[in-house]
């Protein structure tokens, strides 16, 4: 794997979830429009914000412009640089901060994470901010193909949506991740994500994403989680198998394994990867 996301010929980005990687072949496309649509406190912008710390751990560059008080803790715990996010007031001045960013060409992903972009579920009409921001992502389409720049919108949809098939709220969307609310399971929270690419039915598509304590994605929950739904650590009757190895009576137990051994960590995340790749062939 190469620093900027290069596999196989094919341009992705990291979405800061193991999950989400493997039901999108290897990531977000570059030079692609991307919409996280979702209510409010559903998990938008940790998703967002995973996004840029991933570009920003491979040494590339992230701008994440958001319309209302950031939780710079929580960007900080994800390890998002504070320098490359921007706060501005309204989706008009978002888009056009945006607008100008693009034409300079120098970013791998630009995030606007829009809590005034809403949509109307009881009318299923959209107020004008989303009216303009379908314009705008139509006029910045062909900017993304010329750059290699994935652009992420978030769009506060106050009820998840009931629409079958799903439909997305921002016109030309190469991928749309549909949140719910948070659910609380016995090991802690995570989100659900219905994840739609285009030419996908969204039945096949659907994660549920562990959180940590501090609201960011937990990455050994999710890694057991796929390990063992791809047969990469066995379930048995009284213990849990790698290799051939027992490593745990539990699955906690196999976060906690992991947890210990940070080699055995990113061998295991090599391999969900290497599984992800082999989807998308």
């Amino acid at each position: 794997m190469e620093a900027d996301g290069k596999v196989s010929g094919e341009l992705f980005l990291r979405s800061g979830s193991f999950g989400i990687d493997r039901s999108l072949g290897g990531g977000y496309p570059r030079g692609q429009f991307v919409e996280i649509a979702g209510p409010r406190g559903g998990g938008k912008s940790t998703l967002a914000l995973h996004a840029v710390a991933e570009v920003q751990r491979r040494g590339g560059r992230a701008l994440y412009v958001h319309t209302s008080p950031l939780d710079f803790y929580l960007g900080q715990l994800i390890g998002v640089d504070p320098s490359s996010c921007v706060e501005v007031e309204g989706v008009l001045a978002g888009f056009a901060l945006i607008d100008h960013t693009l034409s300079r060409g120098r970013y791998k992903l630009v995030v606007l994470d829009a809590d005034d972009l809403v949509a109307r579920p009881s009318t299923q009409t959209f107020d004008w901010p989303l009216m303009i921001a379908n314009c705008s992502v139509l006029r910045a389409r062909s900017r993304l193909r010329d750059a290699s720049t994935t652009l992420m919108v978030t769009v506060r949809r106050p009820t998840p949506a009931a629409r079958i098939p799903y439909k997305p709220l921002l016109r030309g969307a190469g991928v749309s991740i549909e949140l719910g609310y948070r659910q609380e399971r016995h090991d802690g929270l995570a989100l659900r994500a219905m994840i739609h690419r285009r030419g996908t039915e969204p039945e096949e598509k659907s994660r549920l994403i562990p959180l940590s304590p501090d609201g960011g994605i937990c990455h050994y929950r999710e890694a057991v989680e796929l390990a063992l739904e791809l047969g990469l650590i066995e379930a048995g009757e009284l213990s849990f198998r790698r290799n051939g190895v027992t490593i745990a009576l539990s699955a906690g137990g196999c976060v906690q394994w992991l947890r210990a051994n940070p080699d055995e960590f990113v061998d295991l995340i090599r391999a969900i990867q290497q599984a992800a790749k082999e989807t998308s062939r």
